[in-house]
């Protein structure tokens, strides 16, 4: 699926159009308008010569009983709480006001599924056979040959042109909601339109059975979400769908256009409007969380804790020793990230960024606290691990360069403190930590599992088992938090930083692999692979870094920033085995997440694969279920 993103939401309540014209009145774009006044609206220009006005269109598709109202109404009730004018339409608006004229009832027509199929007394068929027959099989198929002379945009029926012309007449700053999409050549009007189109699917839709008549209106919505729509989300009849299309489409609807009005909405809420930010009833009471998700959260953080007194490393220094000096300056390189990264990331949710602002909910304290604690578990693990692995020399230079100079890792290190400061907006915050947590460690624990694949440095792979299962942890919960945040980036203020991220691994991972040696200075050939990771070409480590790039912006609600990177996991040893449940991360207890973490200091296959399944596991339903773009 191509395309740009913005959004539109059409309702099935969209405004009534006056009826004292009859039919006619009814089909024309102006409340009251009268046969006579047809003329002078087909006398005019193209009706696609007019500009269309600043606004934000998005439009959802899918068979009946899906769930495109549900969806819609939950997005503009978000809306509307920020500020923002929403408009919902429908391509079927007009219709169902003439159906109302010749005596069909509003239930009939905006009613439960078996009161728009009961036939109605009287009129011998049913509101939506009405609706088909008449809005389809002859207005959409025979209005123009019937009314010659009735103006139409380019390319369009009449549905079409009546809807284009409702948004040419709206101010700037609107958001528009489309939940009737149904045909090809309205997509094709949207989407040049500049709008979002969004292919719904699952819910309580029917496939049709053996011999059944399908009308047309339900043909084509495997053809609009091939060709049109930019994003596909699965209703799975949970209450979490209505959030998830908040979650994932109130930043599109922000970053839609440069659009004055919207965007000064969007950028100065109010800060009641945060529910984050929002005190609590009482922040001294935890028995009634205000989020019980990130409560959950903690609890599996605190059921998971270790500590870094459990792991020495003497059996892999002596593999150091042992290796080439162009694998001694891998370990090096990772080791030297290692020790740097995690001190920072303690410093950052300890000195006020997190706990001191969102503090106030004891759940976010709790998970604050947790995970700053165990953050410092990790630095003192990776320090010892550091100092007890590198010879003497190396260690020395590792120090110097990457503790006090920061070389090769400066991009990485300037992010972290440039993004995650105190005063940046809590938006941006929570949506570093994700990309931090979930990004900023990729090239590190890919190269530390290949080496627990190949049977290497068995004590480092043992350490970094229970730190990526930390990790995700602590991706996920960013990600959770973030997806509650209503004054979210933009999507090219979210696409910017986490390119930024994202290039900074990947220059990372390049010197990783053929970085000079930080001893003696000694430049490698890139045409080879350091020994240590023969059968992992750096290739393969940049498109598994877009990967996880792709996984947490489609879950934060976003497009894939790297449409090229692949649907699934181009490292195996990543996720060697799957979890036995299926059951969401952010739904397991605080028992299940720490009985499925390997037992600390078991062989690194278990550890590779427990990382693995976590990243799949967390992703897998935003990549190829819940939401795709």
């Amino acid at each position: 699926m191509t395309g740009s993103t913005t959004i539109a939401i059409v309702d099935d309540s969209s405004n009534f159009l006056s009826n004292d014209a009859g039919i006619i009145g009814c089909m024309t774009s102006g409340a009251s308008t009268t046969a006579s006044e047809v003329s002078s609206v087909s006398d005019g220009s193209d009706a696609s010569d007019c500009e269309m006005p600043d606004i934000s269109v998005i439009a959802f598709s899918g068979p009946k009983r899906v769930g495109k109202s549900t969806a819609a109404t939950a997005l503009k009730a978000a809306l509307e709480q920020r500020g923002i004018s929403v408009k919902i339409l429908s391509f079927a608006g007009p219709l169902k006001k003439i159906a109302m004229e010749f005596g069909f009832s509003k239930s009939s027509l905006y009613g439960s599924e078996a009161e728009k199929e009961a036939v109605v007394p009287n009129l011998g068929l049913s509101g939506r056979k009405f609706m088909q027959q008449l809005g389809t099989n002859l207005m959409r198929e025979h209005f123009s040959t019937c009314i010659p002379d009735y103006k139409m945009v380019d390319g369009c029926n009449i549905w079409s042109t009546m809807l284009y012309r409702k948004l040419q007449g709206l101010p700037d700053g609107t958001v528009v909601i489309v939940d009737d999409l149904r045909f090809p050549g309205e997509a094709k009007m949207l989407k040049e339109a500049g709008a979002t189109i969004v292919s719904l699917s699952g819910g309580n839709s029917k496939s049709p059975t053996a011999g059944e008549t399908v009308h047309s209106s339900e043909q084509y919505f495997d053809l609009i979400e091939k060709e049109y729509a930019q994003y596909h989300v699965q209703n799975n009849l949970t209450e979490k769908f209505a959030d998830r299309i908040v979650s994932s489409f109130m930043p599109v609807v922000a970053g839609a256009r440069a659009n004055g009005r919207l965007k000064a909405l969007w950028e100065h809420a109010p800060a009641e409007s945060e529910p984050l930010l929002k005190l609590p009833e009482n922040e001294f009471i935890v028995l009634n969380p205000t989020f019980p998700d990130v409560h959950e959260l903690a609890a599996k953080q605190i059921g998971g804790m270790w500590h870094a007194s459990e792991f020495s490393f003497e059996s892999d220094a002596v593999e150091f020793l042992k290796d080439d000096s162009r694998s001694q300056n891998v370990i090096a390189h990772v080791l030297g990230f290692f020790n740097v990264a995690d001190r920072i990331i303690s410093n950052h949710y300890c000195s006020g960024s997190i706990i001191e602002r969102l503090g106030h909910h004891p759940e976010i304290l709790k998970f604050g606290y947790a995970q700053g604690a165990i953050e410092e578990e990790h630095s003192e693990a990776y320090s010892n691990a550091t100092k007890t692995i590198l010879s003497s020399k190396y260690y020395d230079q590792v120090m110097i360069k990457f503790a006090i100079k920061q070389d090769c890792i400066g991009r990485k290190i300037d992010y972290m403190k440039t993004y995650l400061t105190p005063d940046a907006p809590i938006s941006q915050t929570l949506f570093c930590d994700a990309l931090l947590e979930g990004i900023g460690f990729a090239a590190s624990f890919n190269v530390v599992f290949w080496l627990g694949n190949n049977n290497r440095y068995k004590q480092l792979v043992s350490v970094n088992n229970p730190i990526s299962r930390d990790e995700g942890l602590h991706a996920a919960a960013a990600v959770c938090m973030y997806n509650k945040v209503v004054d979210r980036l933009s999507v090219e203020e979210a696409t910017d930083i986490c390119k930024k991220f994202t290039e900074a691994e990947i220059e990372f991972a390049d010197q990783i692999y053929n970085g000079d040696n930080i001893v003696t200075g000694e430049k490698y050939d890139r045409n080879t692979e350091p020994a240590i990771l023969k059968g992992m070409p750096l290739k393969t480590t940049i498109s598994y870094i877009k990967y996880l790039a792709n996984l947490y912006m489609v879950h934060m609600g976003y497009p894939k920033p790297y449409p090229e990177a692949p649907e699934k996991s181009p490292c195996p040893h990543m996720s060697q085995t799957e979890l036995e449940s299926n059951v969401n991360t952010f739904e397991r207890t605080s028992g299940d997440y720490k009985a499925t973490a390997p037992p600390r200091g078991t062989e690194e296959e278990q550890a590779a694969a427990f990382m693995g399944a976590l990243h799949k596991q967390f992703g897998a339903a935003a990549l190829h279920t819940e939401i795709s773009s």
